[in-house]
């Protein structure tokens, strides 16, 4: 995983993540998450089950795992 910084990342629901590299590292693209922590890339909070902006694709919380699963499922098959 793909980071702003190689350092480990505690999620709103306490879920932990390490990422591997950081982004200034470079070689993002052999990767198949990158983390994007809220605040650091100039998010904005939409309040919706699924977000798509291009071809990143957000969800809120565990609860919306249906919709965005269905959503990551269909961008994968265009």
């Amino acid at each position: 995983m793909v980071g702003p910084e190689k350092t480990r990342y505690i999620g709103k629901h306490g879920c932990t993540v390490d990422a591997d590299i950081a982004a200034a590292e470079g070689a993002t693209q052999g990767f198949d998450v990158v983390i994007v922590p809220g605040g650091y890339a100039g998010s904005e909070y939409v309040d919706e089950p699924v977000v798509i902006d291009g071809n990143l694709i957000t969800s809120r919380y565990p609860p919306d795992l249906g919709d965005f699963c269905h959503a990551d499922i269909e961008a994968a098959s265009e």
